[in-house]
């Protein structure tokens, strides 16, 4: 038997989850994280967080375990961080593209 069980659809669940876009969030995505996904993360202390994983765990709540670095300013990553966070308040944002990078500046040559 090759298929997937509904038990195994319960025990592994999928790796994403939606945004408030309705678009799946997936590892490698750049999201906000602010008062919308947590209080802990009101009044100013939100940051960007590029996602290594997303883990889903109480589907009912709609509160799910992200990781990910945090991103500074300019798009580097800072620290890592596990949060536990609404899905509903977290938005996709697009990390700040390094100019030089983008036109093939090597960074050694930086």
């Amino acid at each position: 038997m090759s298929g997937r069980t509904s038990r195994d659809a319960y025990m592994n669940p999928p790796v994403s989850v939606p945004s408030t876009t309705g678009e799946e969030l997936r590892a490698g995505d750049v999201v906000r994280v602010d008062g919308d996904a947590s209080v802990q993360f009101a009044d100013g202390r939100g940051f960007a967080l590029r996602l290594t994983s997303v883990e889903p765990r109480d589907r009912l709540s709609r509160w799910c375990w992200i990781s990910g670095y945090v991103l500074n300013k300019r798009g580097d990553a800072v620290d890592r961080r596990t949060i536990y966070v609404q899905w509903a308040g977290l938005r996709r944002v697009r990390p700040a593209v390094d100019r030089q990078v983008a036109h093939g500046v090597p960074r050694a040559a930086r």
